[in-house]
């Protein structure tokens, strides 16, 4: 089951992270389209990554909203400063017809917002 896959992704991005003193928290549930989920997965890791490689981030906090619909929600902050990887992760979104925003000021915030209605692979 990749809905599982993806759980499972995001449970050892946390883990990972926690290694290199990085606290990833997350709130909310990944949505049910494997496809959306899957590219909120790989949009929180390389949010990670770049907080942790560029921003000297030591907390990063992710929300993921309205696994349902009509439209999954994704939220990436942190309390570093300072970013990069922004064109991989709006092109990630995009691919699964869903848009990306950012928010530069602090906290240093990605958004993303995908359309899931009447697509579900039940």
């Amino acid at each position: 089951d990749s809905g599982r896959d993806a759980a499972a992704e995001l449970d050892a991005i946390v883990s990972a992270f926690s290694l290199v003193g990085v606290r990833v928290e997350v709130e909310g549930e990944l949505p049910r389209r494997p496809e959306v989920a899957a590219a909120f997965v790989r949009v929180v890791r390389e949010a990670c990554t770049n907080s942790c490689r560029h921003a000297h981030a030591k907390r990063v906090f992710v929300s993921l909203k309205d696994p349902d619909g009509p439209f999954a929600r994704l939220t990436v902050a942190d309390d570093g400063t300072g970013r990069a990887g922004i064109p991989g992760m709006r092109r990630e979104i995009e691919s699964v017809g869903g848009r990306l925003a950012v928010k530069r000021d602090h906290p240093f915030t990605v958004l993303a917002e995908v359309d899931v209605r009447g697509k579900a692979d039940d």
